[in-house]
């Protein structure tokens, strides 16, 4: 971590926030390539201040890496650094020595993240720079700030030793998504199988960002919507949704509108048979006064018999709307898709092929005949 804090302070053109980080990652982990970034951020800062005390440690670490590694990748240049600083180094650094302690280790503070290349430091409340921070603080404790567009703030507190180098490597949580609901009032929103509310959602659904979410828009009655959606950090996401009516609602209103007409015909079947009742009742009544006659024995026999039939098939229509109208509010009461959304693991509901049938689909058919009324069920399943 030391190393690549140093580097960037290199490349920003702080050499001794560059010395100190680089001495400390030679300090933990002892490199060669390391001994010659020293020297080269020696060398910089020498050329700024003219301080001597640079000028020796860079030289001094040119001739360590080609001590070290003569066969190095940088022991050419090491030696050419060397052939350009050495009459400069005989000139300057009489009396002068690379360990006398003119170069002092000033208390150092590091933040930097790679957590996002847009992070920026807040340091004790002062205006936020660009990732990595690197200052020259007072020993003591110092507050941090890290924000970067998508992941939340995070805050550290630092204590600073005495001419130590201090460095942080922050890690940034991603800021949580959000998701907005919108549509016609009543299906249930869900997220991942638990239940957020009911659209049109009051306020914005907040979801972990980075991930996939399962979310399940369902209603008695309709096709669930079921949706695996990604969201970015602090991203907000609009779902307008529209459910279409279910296939087994669509059947329960079918069968409610068939047992409807099966219970009119019922009344009209049990009317007729009335009548017939009727009519034969009162050439019954006649008999009781004289007998009749060939043909009106025929009419009452017909009406007895026409009476018998349709009250029969009367029943058979009576008994049919029943069985029709119970499938149909079972169908009704039980066409509930949030059971079995949930349970879908992730996965949204393939397109049905035209050609195939519906999961449920009912018929009834009467059938009515002298002497006999009844009908069939037909279903698929």
């Amino acid at each position: 971590m030391f190393f690549g804090v140093g580097a960037q302070a290199y490349e920003r053109g702080d050499f001794l926030s560059a010395i100190a980080a680089f001495g400390e990652a030679q300090r933990r982990a002892p490199n060669v390539a390391v001994t010659y970034a020293i020297a080269q951020a020696h060398r910089r800062q020498y050329y700024i201040d003219k301080n001597p005390q640079h000028l020796l440690s860079a030289t001094s670490g040119y001739r360590e890496y080609i001590k070290q590694a003569p066969g190095g990748p940088h022991a050419a240049k090491s030696a050419q650094y060397l052939a350009e600083l050495g009459p400069v180094e005989e000139r300057v650094g009489y009396g002068v020595s690379a360990s006398a302690g003119g170069l002092q280790q000033a208390t150092r503070l590091s933040v930097s993240t790679s957590s996002s290349a847009k992070a920026m430091v807040s340091l004790d409340g002062a205006e936020p720079v660009p990732a990595p921070l690197i200052s020259q603080v007072t020993p003591g404790k110092h507050v941090a700030v890290v924000t970067a567009p998508g992941f939340q703030d995070e805050r550290y507190e630092i204590v600073a030793a005495k001419n130590a180098f201090v460095a942080v490597d922050a890690t940034l949580k991603g800021a949580p998504a959000r998701l907005v609901v919108t549509g016609p009032a009543g299906p249930r929103v869900e997220v991942d199988g638990r239940l957020v509310g009911q659209v049109p959602l009051t306020s914005p659904v907040v979801v972990a960002s980075g991930v996939h979410h399962i979310v399940a828009i369902s209603q008695p009655g309709r096709d669930p919507d079921v949706r695996e959606i990604e969201f970015g950090r602090d991203e907000l996401k609009h779902l307008d949704v529209s459910l279409h009516t279910s296939t087994q609602r669509q059947i329960a209103l079918g069968a409610f509108v068939g047992a409807g007409v099966l219970a009119v015909a019922t009344v009209a079947f049990a009317g007729v048979a009335a009548n017939r009742h009727h009519a034969a009742k009162n050439l019954l009544n006649t008999r009781d006064t004289r007998a009749l006659d060939p043909t009106e024995l025929s009419k009452y026999s017909s009406a007895r018999n026409a009476s018998t039939t349709w009250t029969t098939v009367a029943i058979g229509t009576g008994i049919g709307a029943a069985a029709v109208g119970v499938t149909g509010l079972v169908l009704y009461l039980f066409d509930d898709p949030s059971r079995s959304s949930a349970n879908l693991g992730g996965e949204a509901p393939a397109e049905k092929p035209e050609d195939v049938k519906s999961p449920i689909d009912i018929s009834f058919a009467p059938a009515i005949a002298p002497g006999f009324a009844g009908g069939g069920f037909a279903g698929c399943f």
